[in-house]
């Protein structure tokens, strides 16, 4: 059996949908499929359903991902101890973050490589949680309310979340007895409990999986949702008034405890972390 094989396969278990395999592997979709395919050839077994919405595990592929795991587990171990053993400011270092960050991280990564010119940034933006353990990524931008145990770093700000609408809408909802249409998250049946103890008439009119998307609903005047403050920078977005911010998570700067001592991922963790630091009132709402 293909190490390499076994690694995609991991991966496509932990992603769910090819695309996200193949982000966390960094390499192309068609990959992916070939090697799942080969992989089948060689057991002589289905692993996956493939469905409209991603891959599923047949019953065999289930048996094997739970032998596989700690196999797969294990060899990222032996790779997280010679990386943190890396003391050049050179080379590639990985950082996921939200893409509703970029404006604000870009910068600070142009002043990053003005100052470091060996080392080369890859960043990868994408809702799928890329795994630290695995080195999927070296170091992640996180909104949580409380990181793994397993990971080292450091808080950079509250987040706040508040309820935001179309400027040219807004004064209609200064009423509070104004029914208020509201968009919703993938999944959700109601209106946020934050925002019914205030427009006791909102009614859900529309859920969205991705937050750019959202934004730009809201831009077109479908409606209000709720954004984290730093995402809505849109000059046609206000916040409604008679809603409050919702401080419930934290921006949080991380890697995995064994690369806490790679130049490399220090450097950058500490550069990122003070000068997000010095914006916190921006995150804060």
């Amino acid at each position: 059996m293909n190490w390499d094989d076994v690694r995609i396969f991991a991966s496509l278990v932990s992603a769910g949908t090819v695309a996200g395999a193949a982000a966390q592997l960094r390499v192309n979709a068609s990959t992916v499929t070939r090697r799942i395919r080969v992989l089948e050839e060689a057991l002589g077994v289905r692993l996956f359903d493939r469905l409209a919405g991603g891959y599923r595990l047949t019953p065999a592929g289930r048996a094997i991902a739970d032998r596989t795991g700690a196999v797969v587990d294990a060899m990222a171990e032996v790779s997280l101890e010679a990386g943190g053993r890396d003391a050049k400011l050179a080379g590639p270092i990985r950082l996921t973050m939200l893409s509703s960050m970029a404006s604000i991280v870009t910068p600070i990564l142009a002043e990053l490589l003005d100052r470091y010119p060996d080392i080369m940034v890859e960043v990868v933006t994408d809702y799928v949680l890329l795994d630290l353990a695995r080195r999927q990524s070296d170091i992640a931008l996180r909104v949580t309310p409380a990181p793994p145990s397993s990971l080292f770093g450091r808080r950079i700000a509250e987040v706040g979340f508040g309820g935001y609408i179309h400027r040219d809408l807004a004064p209609a909802y200064e009423d509070r007895a104004t029914p208020l249409p509201w968009l919703g998250t993938e999944g959700q049946t109601t209106p946020d409990v934050e925002v019914t103890s205030v427009y006791p008439s909102a009614r859900l009119v529309g859920t969205f999986s991705r937050l750019v998307p959202a934004i730009e609903a809201v831009c077109a005047g479908m409606g209000a949702t709720r954004l984290p403050c730093f995402a809505a920078t849109d000059p046609r977005l206000v916040r409604l008034p008679l809603l409050d911010v919702w401080p419930t998570y934290q921006l949080w700067i991380l890697t995995h405890e064994t690369l806490r001592s790679n130049a490399r991922v220090r450097t950058l963790m500490k550069f990122i972390g003070d000068a997000l630091s010095t914006q916190a009132s921006l995150f804060e709402g």
